[in-house]
């Protein structure tokens, strides 16, 4: 089990529902999910110099924005925490208090499949381009392709305050900035133990009968079954290898922290999934995190 709450630090293999994936490569189908994606979240309301502009779409803006792509977008950052450097913006850095004294780490965008490292500082962040509840449940992955129990790892009434409700521009990253230390580290339960298998689940309604509080919850398989059953679909998945590497932004920094949305001009999730779902269906994407050898 990811120790604490799950993160990241090199990356991770993308895998749609029920082991059924689809990656898509051409840099142009990417190009055109980030001009979605961006469309949906809210326009800047200021100019920053220091803030690298992103070409916003021309489309006129719409409360419900119509989806080309046949489906809808999720999207996923993982994060290695790096010690800072001068180059990183002071309002994205991220200060732990340890025995050793005060320590500045800079959280740093990672590719996508590289095997997780054991005892690397971790984050990852989640935006869905859909209004609606976000969860996510933890699995581990033994050796002989076989899972250990589901464990909802958000909502927790220690981020956010429990409240999972979600819209294009709103960034759930986990752990808590408030948390001490503000990052995750993946560690083995045996040695078989190869992968953790992130489920993201965003439904139009909260769903009924989660007792959230302050640490995970252990979730009943048959129930977690049901969800993959009903919810599971063909996911594709494109990833930003131009963006693999770039530090964490102020913007990003304080989004996470819920004092704003991020906007039109911050940079896209790393990662994007689209969910073939219809409005009001809910979006189920499973990401395989596996372990280093």
């Amino acid at each position: 089990m990811i120790a604490r709450i799950g993160i990241a630090t090199a990356g991770m293999i993308l895998l749609a529902t029920s082991g059924r994936s689809q990656t898509v490569p051409e840099a142009g189908s990417r190009a055109l999910w980030d001009s979605e994606f961006l469309r949906q979240r809210p326009a800047p309301k200021t100019t920053s110099a220091a803030r690298p502009e992103v070409p916003r779409p021309t489309a006129t803006r719409r409360e419900s924005v119509p989806q080309p792509l046949g489906g809808a977008l999720v999207g996923l950052t993982v994060w290695q925490l790096r010690r800072s450097a001068m180059a990183d913006e002071p309002g994205a850095r991220v200060l732990v208090h340890s025995e050793k004294g005060d320590q500045e780490w800079t959280p740093e965008r990672v590719s996508a499949n590289t095997p997780l490292a054991e005892g690397q500082r971790f984050r990852f962040s989640l935006e869905s381009a859909r209004a609606g509840y976000l969860y996510v449940i933890d699995r581990e992955e033994y050796a002989d392709g076989s899972f250990g129990d589901p464990h909802l790892i958000f909502p927790t009434a220690k981020i956010r305050g429990g409240r999972n409700r979600v819209s294009a521009g709103t960034v759930v990253e986990l752990p808590s900035w408030d948390d001490s230390p503000p990052y995750v580290w993946l560690k083995r339960s045996r040695p078989d133990h190869v992968a953790e298998v992130l489920t993201i689940l965003v439904t139009p309604a909260a769903l009924e009968g989660l007792r959230i509080g302050p640490e995970q919850l252990k979730l009943s398989a048959e129930e977690f079954a049901t969800w993959q059953k009903n919810w599971g679909a063909d996911v594709k998945s494109l990833s930003a290898p131009d963006q693999a590497g770039k530090a964490y932004t102020q913007a990003e920094k304080f989004a996470a922290e819920g004092y704003q949305d991020l906007t039109e001009a911050d940079p896209t999730p790393q990662t994007l999934f689209l969910v073939p779902a219809k409005d009001g269906e809910p979006l189920l994407v499973n990401v395989r995190l596996p372990i280093r050898k």
